[in-house]
């Protein structure tokens, strides 16, 4: 039984960071400010824990779909 405020561990949590600092960092990154970098550290141990979870044994093909989703959302934002 988990305390109130608790997770099971099988439920999906929460990216901590606010929409309107992602937001500003993908600004940052489409006026070539080299935020980049700040946006995947803020969010590359969630996606990795999420990816991780779901491909379970598959543990090997973490890394390169870490990587892959990454490079589509940049591929995906307006140029």
């Amino acid at each position: 039984m988990h305390s109130p405020g608790q997770q099971a561990s099988d439920q999906p949590q929460t990216i901590s960071s606010p929409a309107g600092e992602d937001s500003a960092l993908v600004a940052a990154i489409l006026s070539k400010d080299r935020k980049a970098a700040e946006f995947v550290a803020r969010h590359a141990d969630d996606l990795y824990r999420y990816l991780r979870s779901r491909l379970a044994p598959m543990y090997d093909q973490v890394d390169d779909l870490v990587h892959e989703v990454f490079l589509a959302a940049w591929e995906s934002l307006p140029s």
